[in-house]
């Protein structure tokens, strides 16, 4: 079973968008997240591409959700942890109630 259609509504991408992205139809694209056909390799690296995952991720061989990222999204996030935890030093009543959320880096109380 493949996470085609989980991963794409998990990343809130309608079919209509990632079809487009992909160069495709979106009855092409419902054919693949059905199972009733199966996207080629380079539709699958294209799909890894666009969904931040791997084609592993994308075909079910793995049930983690794994999201790449680049060196500099990477870089925003520990910046970003980090400023967390100064938060929490420096206002203990708040510690382990701060989450970033979004992937817009705003910062949240629970």
């Amino acid at each position: 079973m493949n996470n085609i259609k989980r991963i794409r509504e998990n990343q809130n991408i309608s079919q209509a968008t990632l079809a487009n992205q992909l160069g495709i139809s979106q009855p092409t694209l419902s054919t693949w997240e059905t199972e009733k056909y199966e996207p080629d390799l380079k539709s699958l690296i294209k799909l890894s591409q666009i969904l931040h995952t791997t084609i592993d991720h994308i075909l079910g061989e793995t049930s983690e959700n794994i999201i790449l990222i680049t060196k500099s999204e990477f870089e925003t996030l520990k910046k970003a942890k980090n400023i967390i935890i100064e938060i929490e030093k420096n206002n203990p009543q708040i510690k382990n109630k701060v989450k970033i959320v979004d992937n817009h880096g705003k910062i949240y109380f629970k």
